[in-house]
């Protein structure tokens, strides 16, 4: 099973306290709360203190994120590549806006619209670091149109995208003709990059 790097693994466990803390928890509950859930004492314990480390960074109040947001849902419901594009470089540099963006592209790759989900797949491929773990999830979904959509975006992010490597190098033996074009294609561009530019033998 492919696992998020550990980076992505802390930001999501992270950003999962904030919103228990943004919903009213108390430190101590939420600490209790996600070693109920699994998470090891000491690193639990560490968690509120990561959440402080990041507050006086943030540049948004909630209302310009919840603008930027709608911004992000509104771009992929009409299509909108560019405008799309445009939001998220609103949103990028606040971490707190960062993740409430990933939560919605995340959830709506996963369309019943190609067309939208495709638009949300393009918008993961410019979260470096953190927009390849849904993508590489989402090579092993049911529909090929997700699968397809999946394996173009991970394309798009080049040598970002190295650990879906061996996710694309399984997704060459898909049944879709078209998943397998797009995994093909991403992987030569992955490796291509990944080739450091003064190896000319």
């Amino acid at each position: 099973m492919v696992m998020p790097t550990l980076e992505q693994r802390v930001r999501i466990l992270v950003h999962h306290a904030w919103d228990l803390r943004d919903e009213g928890s108390d430190d101590a509950m939420i600490i209790q709360q996600i070693i109920d859930e699994g998470v090891p004492p000491d690193i639990a314990n560490a968690v509120p203190g990561l959440i402080d480390d990041e507050i006086p960074k943030l540049i948004h109040d909630n209302a310009a994120r919840q603008s930027v947001i709608r911004q992000v849902t509104t771009a992929i419901e009409s299509e909108n590549f560019d405008g799309l594009r445009e939001a998220m470089l609103d949103g990028i540099d606040d971490e707190r806006t960062l993740h409430k963006m990933y939560c919605v592209l995340e959830e709506l790759l996963l369309s019943d619209s190609h067309e939208k989900g495709t638009v949300a797949a393009y918008g993961l491929s410019f979260l470096h670091g953190r927009g390849d773990w849904p993508l590489i999830q989402a090579l092993s979904h049911e529909d090929e149109n997700v699968r397809f959509r999946a394996a173009f975006a991970l394309g798009k992010m080049g040598k970002a995208a190295q650990n879906s490597m061996d996710s694309l190098k399984e997704a060459l033996n898909d049944p879709d003709e078209y998943v397998r074009s797009a995994a093909t294609h991403a992987l030569a561009v992955i490796q291509k990059e990944m080739k450091p530019w003064w190896k000319f033998w």
